[in-house]
């Protein structure tokens, strides 16, 4: 319980305080001890009940400004620790206008549940993702700094942030009813295993993309990472663009539309149901395009320097297709 009287503190000990954000703190520091309180009711350790509400809490910032709180002018050098081992450390100089607010905390898990919504977000800095299928709620496993995440909710979505550089791992249970899933990360590795849902739109700045099982509509992009996508069933539409990465998909079901492309890495792609159509690239990688289902397609290739090999035959009379293209790369259908 202390831990988080000590957070609020610490946080609003940087702001020059008025008789509202007194109100405020007085107010936040009342709703997080009453819930504090609930999960230590419900069964929780002191710790992870500690554990839940910072996550709740979250980074104050954003909150402090919609107040219109100032930063104090003063430079304060402050650490403490908390009875649970949590440091501290505030570095706060507002004559340059810049705040470092890093908090050191051990690694730990909080685990907890939330109802079903209908949207599933998450934004990371670095901490790797990992959705699995779940049923009835959404199942929540954090970790990293207590106070690295934060979890919001509205009638409709739950949507869950990275605040500091201090998370490890995000692990979300996704039952079926989800029907729209979205993720951004910075540097994290995200994995997606057999999750059902309507849409799922994922795109990642350095980390590896992985995914199976089944969406109406997907789109897996990254700049520097490895895309997967396997046994992936039916879908209207699916996108795959890498910058540096390979692309590798395994295709069970029926598909629509497929765009699939690489700067720098290979694509290799494997259909074993009806593809309507089918866009493939890449710059200075190869192409292989295996055609398990013997539909027909109308199919088109070009390079500017690498060789073409296609063993399946293209039929014009189709409305179905299929172009490959690549700069340099080569590329191989059959």
């Amino acid at each position: 319980m202390n831990d988080i009287v000590n957070y609020l503190n610490e946080v609003f000990d940087r702001y020059e305080m008025t008789a509202e954000l007194s109100q405020l703190k007085e107010q936040l520091q009342a709703d997080a001890l009453e819930r504090y309180q609930d999960y230590v009711n419900e069964g929780d350790s002191e710790a992870k009940a500690s554990g839940r509400v910072l996550v709740v809490l979250g980074n104050l910032e954003e909150l402090l400004k919609e107040y219109g709180a100032k930063k104090k002018d003063s430079h304060i050098d402050l650490q403490y620790s908390s009875e649970k081992g949590l440091k501290y450390d505030v570095d706060l100089n507002g004559i340059f206008g810049r705040v470092i607010a890093a908090a050191r905390t051990p690694s730990q898990t909080i685990e907890t549940s939330y109802p079903t919504k209908d949207s599933l977000q998450i934004e990371t800095k670095d901490a790797d993702i990992l959705l699995c299928r779940g049923s009835g709620e959404f199942g929540v496993s954090l970790e990293g700094a207590a106070n690295a995440f934060s979890i919001r909710e509205s009638s409709s979505a739950l949507l869950i942030r990275q605040e500091l550089r201090h998370g490890e791992k995000v692990t979300v249970t996704v039952p079926s009813e989800c029907s729209e899933i979205v993720v951004r990360t910075a540097s994290g590795d995200v994995q997606v295993q057999d999750v059902e849902t309507e849409d799922l739109n994922v795109s990642a700045a350095s980390g590896d993309i992985t995914f199976s099982g089944k969406a109406n509509t997907v789109a897996l992009r990254n700049a520097s990472g490895d895309l997967d996508c396997h046994n992936f069933r039916d879908a209207a539409s699916l996108v795959l663009q890498s910058a540096s990465g390979d692309v590798d998909l395994i295709q069970e079901g029926d598909l629509g539309h497929l765009n699939a492309s690489s700067a720098s890495g290979d694509v290799e792609l494997s259909l074993a149901g009806l593809l309507q159509e089918g866009e493939v690239s890449a710059v200075s990688g190869d192409v292989a395009v295996r055609l398990l289902s013997g539909s027909p397609l109308r199919i088109k290739t070009s390079t500017l320097s690498g060789t073409v090999r296609c063993r399946a035959v293209s039929d014009p009379s189709v409305p179905y297709s299929l172009k490959v293209k690549t700069v340099s790369g080569d590329i191989r259908i059959g």
